[in-house]
């Protein structure tokens, strides 16, 4: 995969910046993804969704990394239903693609059976944005992407 304009560079490297949480502070200098972000945690924790930040997000909680382009959930349908805003753009049966205000969401459904297991007992809480957030532990990221380990030879 390779990069077509220096717009999309920007839009990588604008979204990393965004989507680091140890520069979640709402609003500053990123077009206002972080207040999405912010925005977004607040509704998920408001509406006592049963939710885990997955993916590169989650892993940076343990690792320095780089994050992608896309905010990682783990979800339960009937939460992502709750979240006003939320325009899907693709879905199957396990897992959907979201956009929600200026921030694009890869979230796994908890109808998958590993998800649903991952979600009741591979949880951690930290701390950003002077909240409580969950995400997956450790051990629930390394089952994810043994998961996602067959798709990467298909």
């Amino acid at each position: 995969m390779g990069f077509h304009s220096a717009t999309q560079i920007g839009e990588v490297i604008r979204n990393a910046v965004a989507l680091s949480y140890k520069n979640w502070q709402p609003g500053i200098g990123t077009g206002g993804l972080q207040t999405d972000v912010y925005d977004l945690v607040n509704l998920l924790n408001g509406n006592r969704a049963d939710y885990l930040l997955v993916g590169n997000t989650a892993m940076q909680f343990y690792v320095d990394t780089r994050t992608g382009h896309a905010f990682h959930l783990l979800l339960a349908i009937s939460s992502v239903e709750s979240i006003p805003d939320l325009r899907i753009t693709a879905r199957d049966d396990n897992f959907l693609r979201a956009h929600f205000r200026q921030l694009q969401l890869d979230i796994l459904l908890t109808s998958n059976p590993l998800f649903a297991y991952v979600a009741r007992h591979c949880a951690s809480l930290v701390s950003a944005y002077n909240q409580p957030i969950r995400i997956a532990s450790v051990e629930g990221l390394l089952l994810l992407k043994l998961y996602a380990l067959p798709s990467l030879y298909r």
